[in-house]
């Protein structure tokens, strides 16, 4: 797996969009991290997982 295709991680659990790259990535990674930020906010996955924690947490009582 080319680590630069994907450009980073996404950290879950945090109330914003949050990317790791690898400390080494080069400007092909960067991109993609950006890539993966933009449609991370395009697709509103923050709010996406927020609600469905949510649903959960509400179920599970």
């Amino acid at each position: 797996m080319d680590y630069s295709e994907y450009g980073g991680s996404v950290f879950l659990g945090s109330k914003a969009i949050c990317i790791k790259a690898h400390g080494s990535s080069d400007s092909k990674a960067f991109k993609n991290a950006i890539k993966q930020a933009y449609n991370c906010y395009e697709n509103a996955i923050v709010d996406k997982i927020k609600t469905q924690l949510e649903k959960l947490a509400e179920e599970n009582k």
